[in-house]
């Protein structure tokens, strides 16, 4: 689809229109054929047929898998190799977690809270060398930006505590640093309380 795009100032003598076309989730100029970026932040109109424009998919997974709390604990019991399991959250629990960036000189702490929409476990199997629990998926959608530092939040949907935290990332800054974390130390229990990780409930 072709687009046209006004980059808005307050000053119109410093307004910038630019031909475009969106193809694989980029903006290139129709003239040079190369990739155009745009800030983050940035005011822009674009004028472009109705049919051009359509409605995303919620954030994260689409659709969310959400099994009952009888049909999560037949999944878990009957894991191959399971040595040992405990539940340690139910579902309807919230947790939180934080996302730390620097800007310029400015360190931003994002903070975000996340609803269990399923009964959390820990479990053990048999082979492993570190017979240390570790986080059964389940699914969870991310609710809120406590920190209110997120402008225009949406919610988002994953299918495990780690998925949560990588979609999030993304979702919010791209490539801008690393999605991948051990959720088992990223999430704890109460808002601003990371010594609270879950980790502790291994025992």
């Amino acid at each position: 689809m072709a687009f046209f795009i006004l980059l808005v100032s307050e000053n119109l003598h410093l307004m910038e229109s630019k031909d475009l076309i969106y193809k694989n989730g980029h903006f290139y100029e129709k003239i040079t054929e190369k990739r155009v970026g745009i800030v983050d932040g940035a005011k822009i109109c674009i004028i472009a047929p109705p049919e051009s424009f359509t409605s995303f998919l919620p954030a994260g997974r689409h659709p969310l898998k959400i099994l009952s709390q009888g049909d999560k604990e037949f999944e878990i019991r009957n894991q191959p190799d399971l040595a040992k399991w405990k539940k340690i959250y139910d579902k309807g629990t919230f947790l939180y977690f934080s996302i730390t960036r620097t800007v310029g000189a400015t360190i931003i702490v994002h903070e975000f809270k996340v609803e269990l929409m399923e009964d959390l476990y820990l479990y053990v199997k048999k082979g492993w060398k570190q017979q240390d629990g570790k986080l059964y998926d389940c699914a969870c959608i991310v609710r809120e930006n406590i920190s209110r530092s997120i402008d225009f939040f949406e919610e988002v949907n994953a299918g495990s505590l780690n998925e949560a935290y990588k979609y999030t990332f993304v979702h919010y800054f791209g490539n801008d640093g690393n999605p991948a974390c051990n959720a088992i130390d990223r999430f704890y229990e109460q808002p601003g309380k990371a010594d609270l990780a879950i980790r502790r409930l291994r025992t």
